[in-house]
């Protein structure tokens, strides 16, 4: 389990582990992109897709959630997707992903660096500059949030722009 200080710091909570392609990883990697996954993969970025990260996500019981983020800036055309493989049944105390469904858009990452401006203008007590917390939190309220509870070997794809944050690891 976390140790508060490692919680208040957010440090050795939650790690994102690049894998080397060795021959069980390889043998994983294939079998993922010989099914549904990797023709959704192939029906949203094409049959000559390049392969760009391999990892894995962990946390550990007592992670603090993340804040809200995408993954890529906002840019007129979706490049990039991520694909979330369960390599355990992931349940809500563990503190599964949750996505903002629809909030890939321009107007959606607008809303959201303003928010997050708010609200550090805020937590800094300095004036507001105009930007609207409060909107920041109507935005955040009307959102579509789904949480990646998934059964192992399941998995979630999504357009790297999508507002989402893993969330605390209460196991």
């Amino acid at each position: 389990a976390a140790t508060d200080a490692a919680i208040a710091t957010g440090d050795e909570t939650r790690w994102d582990l690049r894998l080397q392609l060795s021959p069980p990883v390889r043998a994983a990697l294939r079998e993922l992109l010989d099914g549904p996954v990797g023709d959704t993969l192939e029906q949203l970025a094409g049959s000559n897709a390049v392969l760009h990260e391999l990892a894995a996500v962990v946390s550990v019981p007592g992670a603090a959630p993340q804040v809200l983020h995408p993954d890529a800036d906002w840019s007129a055309g979706a490049s990039v997707f991520s694909a979330f493989v369960a390599l355990q049944d992931v349940t809500a105390p563990m503190g599964p992903t949750l996505f903002l469904r629809g909030t890939h858009t321009q107007e959606a990452h607008t809303a959201h660096a303003a928010g997050v401006a708010a609200t550090t203008e805020h937590r800094a007590a300095q004036p507001s500059s105009g930007r609207d917390e409060g909107g920041y939190r109507a935005f955040l309220a009307a959102a579509d949030a789904r949480a990646a509870l998934l059964r192992r070997g399941e998995a979630v794809v999504y357009d790297r722009r999508l507002l989402h944050a893993g969330g605390r690891n209460a196991s």
